[in-house]
């Protein structure tokens, strides 16, 4: 077993989970009526971050790294437009 391959997955996974909790907190923070942009901004950002290195590393998709950061960002954006009308239906209700 290939040691450096074991901690691409694993900083890979670290990512993902910190992308997820923030996500979660921010979630948490508009359902309690809180400032929740001081968890939604670093999770879009990592969000973008997770989506185009799993697109671009060779123990990933293998796309081209200009399409990877595309749908990184597309991702992160279209993450970030979902929470935005689940916030503002919520904030409605």
């Amino acid at each position: 077993v290939k040691f450096d391959v074991i901690w691409r997955y694993f900083g890979w996974s670290n990512q993902t989970l910190a992308a997820l909790v923030l996500w979660s907190a921010a979630f948490h923070l508009v359902r309690n009526g809180k400032f929740h942009w001081i968890a939604t901004i670093p999770a879009v950002f990592l969000t973008g971050v997770v989506v185009t290195f799993i697109c671009y590393a060779p123990i990933g998709l293998r796309m081209p790294y200009q399409l990877s950061v595309i749908l990184g960002v597309g991702s992160a954006v279209v993450a970030l437009i979902l929470f935005i009308f689940y916030s503002l239906r919520k904030r409605q209700a």
